[in-house]
């Protein structure tokens, strides 16, 4: 699945121009369709915000931190 800049900037949380320059130092994965469209992979977002793939879930419950300090 492919998303545009404005899609992954309102889901970051961002400004377009910061995702422009997660994808122009390579990142975030992505295809230039014109001057100043880009197609971002949606796997690459979730490698980028979460360390992971789609499909890949979190820490095995033993291996998570005790949260109760």
């Amino acid at each position: 699945m492919e998303l545009t800049v404005d899609e992954v900037a309102v889901a970051m949380g961002c400004r377009p121009r910061w995702i422009r320059t997660l994808l122009e130092s390579g990142r975030l994965r992505g295809r230039r369709v014109h001057a100043r469209l880009w197609l971002i992979d949606a796997d690459s977002v979730d490698e980028y915000r979460f360390g992971r793939t789609r499909g890949q879930s979190g820490p095995a419950p033993a291996d998570r931190p005790d949260d109760r300090g």
